[in-house]
């Protein structure tokens, strides 16, 4: 990944223009040119090996949980079903007719509260001249944050934190006040200016997926999920996901 990393900065630096397309690697190294001070070498391979593992372990992951959590519980499956084949779609699903299911999202956005696919504290440094946070004085250069699944499991933000719910992301279950005290507590891509520049289209690939795969096929896990599990290496990577799948019609 770092090889391929390199060849793409590469390539970058040595095109005479960016074409019709300009890429996230392209604009880190146009930013260069105009500031060399501002970003470095290392700083531009740095944000390109970023986005090479970031974007495919994140979303990944979070394709898992969902599906893990969802196959765990029939109620869900059985109402997630419904919806995606009582909708006439088409297959493979394009995103537009899958952004207009509501349970879908609610599913997804579950999938993603109750197992965020960063699993540390997303950390920002404390300004030089020191700051105040939540009435403590804090130093510059001291760092803070918040792990996804510390705030993503606070009680009085969501009630039973543990338990899989779709339905409390939806209007008719959840008042306005409540939806948005969940959706201000909702991290898993990080928050505020340095929210993941992948979030939509992580978003987008997983809302086309899910609703495909469950017009093609029934699923159920093997083993009652007994075989699942992760381990946190910064990224919350799941093993032991073993599921059946049964061609529909």
């Amino acid at each position: 990944m770092m090889a391929v990393a390199i060849r793409e900065v590469q390539r970058a630096k040595e095109a005479t223009s960016e074409g019709d397309t300009l890429t996230f690697v392209h604009r880190l190294v146009l930013n260069q040119k105009n500031n060399p001070k501002q970003i470095t070498d290392r700083e531009v391979m740095t944000h390109a090996f970023g986005n090479i593992t970031a974007g495919s372990d994140t979303t990944a992951t979070a394709l898992r949980a969902i599906l893990y959590h969802v196959l765990k519980d029939r109620e869900v499956y059985d109402k997630l079903c419904s919806e995606i084949r009582g909708a006439n779609l088409t297959s493979p699903v394009p995103f537009a007719q899958a952004n207009a299911l509501p349970y879908l999202a609610a599913v997804i956005k579950e999938g993603m509260r109750i197992h965020p696919s960063v699993g540390m504290m997303l950390a920002r440094t404390v300004p030089r001249e020191g700051t105040e946070l939540c009435g403590y004085n804090i130093a510059g250069g001291v760092e803070v944050g918040i792990n996804p699944w510390i705030i993503q499991r606070d009680e009085d933000v969501f009630p039973q934190p543990d338990r899989f719910w779709p339905d409390r992301w939806l209007p008719s279950v959840s008042s306005d006040y409540q939806l948005r005290d969940m959706n201000r507590s909702f991290m898993t891509f990080g928050h505020g200016s340095h929210t993941c520049s992948g979030r939509w289209i992580s978003t987008m690939e997983i809302t086309k997926l899910i609703p495909t795969m469950l017009l093609e096929f029934d699923m159920k896990l093997v083993d009652g999920g007994r075989s699942f599990g992760f381990k946190n290496w910064w990224f919350t990577l799941q093993e032991g996901l073993i599921v059946e799948f049964t061609k529909l019609g």
